[in-house]
């Protein structure tokens, strides 16, 4: 079960910064106010889910110590 979390938890942060990435190198919609509008969306989601990451490090850090 704690693998289970640990991919729940982790998971998003790579793949929203893919999702990012991918927005970069797409060509911008003709339907969109700003080109870039998506990119930065996933870029904030990803901010927002780095915080997991962090502990999932300071975990590991503090536990060789």
């Amino acid at each position: 079960m704690r693998i289970v979390y640990h991919v729940l938890s982790l998971a998003p942060a790579p793949l929203f910064l893919l999702g990012f990435i991918w927005s970069l190198l797409q060509t911008p919609t003709v339907c969109s106010a700003w080109p870039y509008e998506m990119a930065v969306m996933w870029f904030v989601m990803f901010v927002a889910h780095l915080p997991a990451w962090i502990l999932f490090g300071q975990q590991l850090y503090f536990s060789r110590n």
